[in-house]
């Protein structure tokens, strides 16, 4: 089987904080019901929301820190949330390494709607991760089992040298679940319905 692709465009983006090491991930969504998906594109402390036909910029928006995982979209009562997941280094030194990961909520227009902030820390004895990696991404989903797919899930990678997953139900900012993972993770949680 041979696939062709042919390159529709090609944008160059960056915010403050951008390094050539960032792994953030673009995702395409269609949020405006158009023909074709919108890209939502993180570079740096920046989140661009694109048009998917020809690569104009709609809208940016900055978060606090540094964007460091792919962009997660759901709707919720017939409007949009997008999140993403950001990080900010507070401290390095030889003995530990400390940050806050943050995921920040925006409407279609990127209006800021909230945001929630997990301390992380863990010993550099255990070992190093660069913050210049791709740490997790927000996942959403029907969760609760009752109704759209508007729950979503969180894995933070290393609060007190370990992870933590948290679950959130109709689009909300408090978690209705959470459990403690061993170890550090880069790792996203997936959604899925296997049953």
């Amino acid at each position: 089987t041979q696939v062709q692709a042919q390159q529709l465009w090609n944008r160059s983006l960056s915010g403050g904080f951008s390094t050539n090491n960032n792994l953030s991930t673009p995702i395409a969504v269609n949020t405006i019901g158009g023909a074709a998906p919108e890209i939502l594109a993180p570079a740096g402390d920046r989140l661009f929301y694109l048009n998917g036909a020809d690569g104009a910029e709609i809208r940016n928006q900055t978060v606090d820190g540094t964007i460091v995982s792919a962009p997660t979209a759901f709707e919720r009562a017939g409007a949009w949330i997008i999140l993403v997941a950001s990080t900010n280094r507070t401290t390095a030194n030889i003995t530990t390494v400390a940050s806050d990961f943050i995921v920040t909520a925006f409407d279609t227009s990127l209006n800021f709607l909230w945001n929630i902030s997990r301390a992380q820390s863990y010993s550099t004895s255990l070992a190093y991760k660069s913050l210049d990696l791709q740490l997790p991404s927000p996942a959403a989903g029907n969760l609760d089992g009752a109704g759209p797919f508007d729950d979503w899930a969180l894995v933070t990678p290393y609060e007190n040298s370990l992870a933590q997953l948290r679950i959130f139900y109709n689009g909300s900012n408090s978690f209705a679940a959470n459990a403690t993972l061993q170890g550090l993770t880069g790792s996203a949680p997936a959604v899925v319905d296997l049953d």
